[in-house]
């Protein structure tokens, strides 16, 4: 069997690839009714012919459908442990306009972020079948906090509740996870006061 690389491809590809057939745009049709190719935006797809046995990466897929974009808010927090709640919608961030698609693996929301904060904090994962762009637990805290625009910080001890209550996070958590020095990088790229309040919590807790 012809190897390919990867499970995530588009039309153009797909068409070169049955190019030997009579019709490549009707083989593709006939993919699609017998649920062996998967159509997650449009020009975009999942080759479950070729890749039925492999576990999909969301996070690659999400970078994959709209870009540039990374994973972040409070899928990353999940994903890092941060937040005990699983959620419904792969959130990430992007430096276009906001946007979500809806599609049958999931829903996949992007949030434009301020262009100079956009590269700071971003780790690079790489996978068998590609490499996808993902907040550090940092960043990820950080864009939830920048972006939840129904809390205003006006004190440690709000942003304490909304931490360890709101969020759920446990101190031990932020504590090992959350690097100051980051934060006061992504604070400076994003020139915003919403997280003075936990740089102060953090520096208290490194007295």
């Amino acid at each position: 069997m012809e190897r390919f690389q990867s499970y995530i491809v588009d039309y153009q590809t797909l068409i070169e690839r049955y190019k030997n057939y009579s019709n490549p745009r009707e083989k593709i049709s006939r993919l699609l009714r017998t649920n062996k190719l998967l159509r997650i935006r449009k020009g975009l797809y999942i080759d479950l012919e070729n890749f039925k046995d492999v576990k999909y990466s969301l996070e690659l897929i999400a970078n994959s459908i709209y870009g540039p974009s990374y994973v972040s808010f409070e899928y990353a927090l999940s994903y890092y442990g941060l937040i005990p709640e699983k959620p419904n919608v792969i959130t990430s961030a992007t430096q276009g306009r906001s946007r979500i698609y809806k599609t049958k693996i999931g829903t996949f929301s992007y949030k434009m972020v301020k262009r100079d904060a956009y590269p700071v904090g971003i780790d690079l994962v790489f996978t068998e079948f590609g490499s996808y762009h993902i907040a550090t637990p940092t960043k990820a805290l950080a864009d939830k906090i920048i972006y939840d625009t129904a809390i205003r910080f006006q004190s440690k001890k709000r942003m304490e509740l909304y931490l360890f209550e709101d969020l759920r996070i446990t101190p031990s958590d932020l504590f090992n996870l959350i690097e100051l020095k980051l934060l006061k990088e992504i604070m400076s790229a994003y020139k915003s006061s919403k997280l003075f309040y936990l740089i102060k919590l953090l520096e208290n807790r490194n007295e």
